[in-house]
């Protein structure tokens, strides 16, 4: 649970909020439709690439994402060698913190050209994304 501020308006306040409009204005209109269109217009107005974004990262924490490395785990290919460097499988260790051909994304993005294990468990999630993007290693 985050402690900081909103910067936005969050669609999720939509349903409460005209619930309790409705009971207090005194208008007749029914609570079930009102909470599905509620439910719909947050669908369809939320933000997609976030939620990309949060795939990407669940990805990367959890070593199940189109890495080399995963992909020759789920016979998908045959080779887990990392495509851009060459040197070793393509995991999510070696693409966030070993794999030299990011190296100046990774610093720019992280503030290290190569990370340890441990130094990869205290990045957070906007640092780990702003590299995952500059890297364009998932489009």
């Amino acid at each position: 649970m985050s402690r900081s501020e909103m910067s936005s308006f969050d669609s999720c306040f939509l349903g409460p909020f005209l619930l309790i409009a409705n009971q207090y204005l005194g208008v007749i209109v029914d609570e079930y439709f009102m909470l599905w269109f509620c439910f719909v217009s947050s669908s369809f107005s939320a933000n997609i690439l976030q939620l990309i974004h949060m795939v990407v990262l669940t990805g990367l924490l959890t070593g199940r994402v189109t890495l080399n490395g995963h992909l020759a785990v789920m016979k998908v290919r045959t080779d887990p060698i990392c495509s851009v460097c060459g040197e070793e499988d393509e995991t999510s260790v070696h693409f966030l913190g070993k794999c030299p051909a990011t190296i100046m994304d990774k610093h720019s993005s992280l503030g290290s050209y190569f990370l340890r294990l441990d130094e990869l468990c205290c990045i957070q999630p906007h640092a780990l994304m702003r590299f995952v993007r500059a890297s364009k290693r998932f489009k």
